[in-house]
């Protein structure tokens, strides 16, 4: 999806015509997701964290749209799954859920606390919602209104625009490929 909607560099901002995926985007989070693992080599702290952050990372990233399907039930429009009237009620516990297991992933492992031991997956974890949100703010008051609104019916619609005649992960021409 970030390689069709345009998220990525221009380099990276290719799908590969003979496999019809963007391997070039695969290589990348492959080589820096090896990057990101080489502290934890040499310290169980650091696996620790690594894992700890990728964890929290998954569990938010499903979160997510749980949090606003709840949060936002009259505009959330519901796919082909619904739970019918159990939605809001296993929406909650899923946020309540990730919650939880975000807090007890920041714990420290071991007591007592020291430089050595203390777990830093808050911080990372922080760093990059703080970042995340940041880009987002930024992004969203200098992109020019007229740009936000074309996307607003798949979100993504203004990068379609651009992918006339080539092969955009599965759109030719402006055409739409919900899902």
């Amino acid at each position: 999806a970030f390689t069709r909607d345009g998220a990525l560099p221009r380099f990276f901002d290719h799908v590969d015509k003979r496999f019809h995926s963007p391997v070039r985007p695969v290589w990348l989070a492959t080589f820096l997701a090896f990057c990101l693992s080489l502290p934890s080599l040499g310290s169980t702290v650091a696996f620790s964290a690594a894992t700890s952050i990728a964890t929290i990372g998954l569990y938010i990233s499903y979160a997510l749209p749980i949090l606003m399907a709840v949060a936002w039930r009259k505009n959330f429009v519901k796919g082909a799954f619904d739970l019918g009237r159990f939605s809001l009620r296993w929406g909650l516990y899923v946020i309540l859920e990730v919650l939880f297991i975000t807090v007890v992933f920041c714990l420290p492992e071991a007591s007592p606390v020291t430089s050595q031991t203390l777990n830093k997956t808050s911080v990372a974890v922080g760093i990059v919602a703080v970042g995340t949100l940041g880009s987002w703010i930024v992004w969203a008051s200098l992109v020019p209104k007229s740009y936000a609104a074309a996307g607003s019916s798949s979100w993504n619609g203004a990068a379609w625009d651009r992918c006339r005649g080539e092969d955009c992960g599965g759109a030719r021409g402006g055409e739409r490929v919900e899902g």
